[in-house]
């Protein structure tokens, strides 16, 4: 509104005079308001950049603002630059929908059923050229079916109207096995430089380039390996095949293979070895230590080595580290009833012979065999109770049983049970030599006529659950120079004239197993505790030393 002449009132209110400041003359704007538009409204997805050769997809959006949540018919023109986007939609006539491409424009009709507001169709374009283009609404047309017996379709209320759709730069189609070092993507900015390597360098491989509407050529690497596309004025199209690289290979001694070894190609070598020599077999691949080989033996002797092809990325050279074999250093292990007789070397050097002595006592009869490698080997027997075994190749056993000549009788029964030690009895029925006694190793065995007539005595204690029987105490009895003392199983256990108390808890004392050895007390005063001569200490005997207690 141009004003010419604006009024006022003088300051007394009597008369009307002119506004200062010029205002005539002046445009005056005067915002007027009106109501939205009720209806339909379409609406163009947001702007875009991408590069030549790329699709260009743009989604158009129905809304409605008068309480409608559904249409059946829309007509959609829209129009864009050619010269920048070739339409990627083919002209379509079937029920319910059409596509009708123009110049630089593309019509869309639709009618058939009812659909949900929202992405109501999507324009498909390839970016052609480089430059902007603007994908605009030109005409949108939206109603229901209530509407289609008496009106025309109304125009719908376009709210935002244009995608501006920017091709900057060129698509970069490259082959999988190649990784891009200039930049991300698959994309490149005109006149840039496209730069690759190949993920996996143990390949030869020939690369092909095609760049925009050329011929394709022929590019090789660098030094480092790196391929380079200069000056990039089109589509780049990478086209590649490859082949697994050879390497060399240098064998050690007394090793046999192929000369190269291929990669993602299992390679294999052996060894055959010298008699009198030792291999320690090293690798390395590429200038790079390798232990990721494996060895398998050969019924033959040989050893067949084989490195995975996947490791195969460089030269192969093999070291057997040939060496002149020194002697081996073998075990020796005494086994058997006579073991303790035995005197020798806990090992003994290979190809040697190996010489051992048993210090055999009177009254008893050895038998003396050995194993080498777990096999029979014969032992010889020498002057002065010496015995060898020749040209050792192997862990020896030696096995020395001894059992006693005497004729006694031997029995071994539990006396007590501890938690984790059992006294066993061993006796001996039998007439020692005129000057002579049982004895259990250097223990004389006690006289316990309470067993019966010429029984000898004596308790040994051993872990729980180790072998303890009656061989192993057949190896242990000998005849002694000396005199049987006489155990008379009585109710006084404690040997101290009286009984009382104290001689059943000290009964209860050894069932119960306070009491580990003899320190304190005496095989004796074990003996004596079993006063019910069932050759056990249990229960039953404190309960007899209570009842005849005083």
């Amino acid at each position: 509104m141009k004003v010419d002449n604006l009024l006022t009132y003088s300051d007394d209110g009597a008369s009307q005079v002119q506004v200062p400041h010029n205002v005539a003359g002046s445009e005056l704007t005067i915002p007027v308001e009106t109501a939205a538009a009720k209806g339909y409204t379409v609406s163009l997805g947001a702007d875009k950049q991408v590069a030549s050769g790329q699709i260009v997809e743009i989604p158009v959006a129905i809304g409605n603002n008068d309480g409608k949540n559904a249409y059946n018919a829309y007509d959609m023109t829209f129009s864009f630059n050619p010269t920048i986007l070739t339409l990627n939609m083919e002209a379509t006539n079937i029920e319910g929908y059409r596509v009708i491409p123009g110049s630089g424009t593309v019509r869309i009709v639709r009618y058939g059923k009812a659909a949900e507001l929202g992405d109501a169709l999507t324009l498909s374009f390839v970016a052609a050229g480089q430059g902007k283009s603007d994908v605009k609404v030109t005409e949108a047309y939206v109603d229901t079916n209530a509407n289609a017996i008496e009106f025309d379709a109304p125009a719908a209320a376009i709210l935002d109207d244009t995608a501006v759709i920017t091709v900057s730069g060129y698509t970069v189609s490259l082959p999988d096995d190649f990784t891009r070092t200039d930049a991300e993507g698959s994309v490149i900015e005109a006149g840039g430089n496209l730069t690759f390597v190949p993920k996996d360098p143990n390949y030869d491989y020939t690369v092909t380039v095609t760049v925009g509407d050329g011929e394709a050529t022929t590019v090789s690497p660098d030094e480092n390996g790196t391929y380079t596309v200069p000056n990039v004025n089109g589509n780049v199209v990478v086209k590649s095949t490859k082949t697994p690289k050879s390497f060399n290979v240098t064998l050690g001694d007394d090793t046999t293979g192929a000369a190269t070894a291929t990669y993602k190609e299992d390679y294999t070598f052996k060894l055959t070895p010298a008699t009198g020599y030792t291999y320690k077999m090293a690798v390395t691949i590429g200038g790079k230590d390798y232990t990721g080989f494996t060895a398998a033996a050969n019924e033959d002797g040989t050893t067949t080595y084989t490195i995975p092809g996947a490791d195969v990325t460089g030269d192969i050279v093999i070291n057997s580290n040939k060496q002149v074999k020194q002697p081996a250093t073998f075990t020796v292990i005494f086994d058997g009833t006579g073991a303790g007789d035995a005197t020798g070397e806990s090992s003994v050097k290979e190809n040697t012979n190996y010489t051992f002595t048993v210090a055999k006592k009177d009254g008893f009869k050895y038998t003396i065999s050995a194993t080498m490698g777990g096999k029979a080997v014969t032992v010889t027997e020498g002057a002065n109770n010496t015995y060898t075994i020749a040209n050792v190749t192997g862990n020896l056993v030696i096995t020395i049983e001894k059992k006693s000549t005497l004729t006694m009788e031997v029995t071994v029964s539990e006396y007590v049970e501890m938690d984790n030690k059992t006294v066993f009895l061993v006796t001996v029925t039998g007439t020692p030599e005129e000057g002579k006694a049982f004895a259990y190793g250097d223990n004389v065995m006690y006289k316990t006529t309470a067993y019966g007539e010429n029984v000898y005595s004596w308790l040994v204690i051993v872990d729980k659950g180790e072998a303890f029987d009656k061989a192993t105490a057949e190896a242990n009895i000998m005849q002694a120079s000396a005199t049987a003392e006489e155990v008379k199983q009585s109710y006084d256990v404690n040997e101290t004239g009286l009984v009382d108390i104290n001689d059943a808890q000290l009964t209860y004392d050894i069932y119960s197993g306070k009491y580990a050895d003899f320190e304190k007390v005496s095989v004796r005063k074990f003996l004596r505790a079993d006063v019910n001569l069932d050759k056990a200490v249990n229960s039953a005997d404190a309960v007899a030393v209570v009842k005849n207690s005083k």
